[in-house]
């Protein structure tokens, strides 16, 4: 269940969403009557003093599994998260974020550190706030603890984000591709050192899916792109992917705001794909055609189409693509047709009609 995440724990048994690692090993009943029945510590027999540690009714648990923790061997590089699971609970004086003390302490250890740190464990780090980032997206600013050599960066991307680290600073800069809402276009931002280094071995923290390549931006990952276009072909939203996911026992994907991201790129991209398209087809099309007196040509049918949308179609054939079509393929009682004759759409050219085979055969066929 901490892997494949559903809303609510009833989901695991419906039949719709019904998940069989879950439901073949335990009924729902019974699941949730050990849930609340469950404990690691019997609270008859424990000790005043034990009870003084903040997690004493799940110590064993907890020493149980750090010592699987340290029988694991560590790769060269390991990405943590402060939180893996959604915690809600009351105890919120037992979460840990990073603070300078800790840093040093790795430091001490002979550990490199890269990562983000919260505005109010900074100590006497006093980096320019974000409103004081006057040069936008791309400024930043920094100190150096001088006797621990611990460097903070503040840097301006779409908000400030603060990093920490014993090792890697703002220098040397390079540039980080961003998209401008303003200009809806992309453009290149400054970035420091320290920011490329946590993109790059940040891992598996705060990712979506498996590991994957990125599209040609650097950022999203070329499987949450290809999975929203998937879902979007087959009439599915975020909800439906993340029911997906869950069925197919995958990690949920995007959250919505980067889901809406990936929709906008998706458009953007189908837009040119479609207006090059048009232009590929309408220089193919001239080879076959002269060109009239007033520069535009005239050519064959343009198919059956829904009267409103096939006059618009009509006019733009001309403002768009320089294009006339003076056949018109419809059926006997095409009001397209009718449409299009009554608007004069080309004014002085006259539009013929072709009957369509399909619609001839069937009628033939009906009688």
């Amino acid at each position: 269940m901490g892997l494949v995440e559903m809303p609510s724990i009833r989901m695991y048994w419906e039949k719709e969403t019904r998940y069989p690692p879950v439901t073949e090993v335990m009924s729902r009943n019974r699941f949730q009557l050990l849930l609340s029945l469950i404990h690691f510590v019997d609270n008859e027999t424990v000790s005043e003093e034990t009870k003084k540690d903040r997690l004493w009714k799940i110590r064993p648990f907890l020493d149980m599994f750090r010592a699987r923790c340290l029988q694991t061997t560590p790769a060269e590089h390991q990405s943590i998260d402060e939180m893996m699971i959604p915690y809600k609970g009351k105890f919120g004086n037992i979460r840990q974020y990073v603070r300078v003390e800790l840093i040093q302490k790795l430091s001490e250890d002979g550990f490199l550190y890269a990562g983000t740190v919260r505005k109010n464990c900074l100590a006497k780090c006093n980096v320019l706030e974000e409103n004081a980032l006057k040069k936008g997206r791309g400024s930043h600013d920094f100190r150096v603890e001088s006797k621990t050599n611990t460097v903070c960066v503040r840097w301006q991307d779409s908000k400030a984000v603060t990093l920490m680290s014993n090792y890697a600073g703002p220098e040397p800069m390079d540039k980080a591709r961003r998209w401008d809402k303003s200009k809806k276009d992309y453009t290149n931002v400054d970035r420091p050192y320290i920011i490329r280094e946590y993109n790059t071995r940040m891992g598996g923290v705060d990712m979506s899916f498996y590991t994957s390549g990125t599209v040609h931006n650097g950022k999203a990952f070329v499987v949450n792109r290809r999975a929203v276009l998937a879902g979007r072909n087959i009439g599915i939203g975020h909800r439906g992917l993340s029911k997906f996911a869950a069925t197919m026992n995958m990690p949920p994907p995007m959250n919505e705001n980067a889901y809406r991201d990936h929709v906008v790129a998706i458009h953007a991209a189908a837009e040119v794909v479609c207006k090059e398209s048009m232009n590929h087809a309408r220089q193919e099309t001239k080879q076959f055609y002269e060109v009239e007196e007033d520069g535009n040509y005239n050519i064959g049918s343009s198919g059956a189409m829904d009267a409103a949308g096939c006059v618009a179609i009509f006019y733009r054939s001309v403002e768009q693509y320089g294009l006339r079509y003076i056949e018109f393929l419809g059926d006997g009682d095409s009001k397209a047709f009718n449409r299009v004759t009554e608007k004069e759409v080309y004014k002085g050219v006259k539009i013929s009609k072709l009957e369509c085979v399909g619609h001839v055969q069937k009628r033939i066929c009906r009688a």
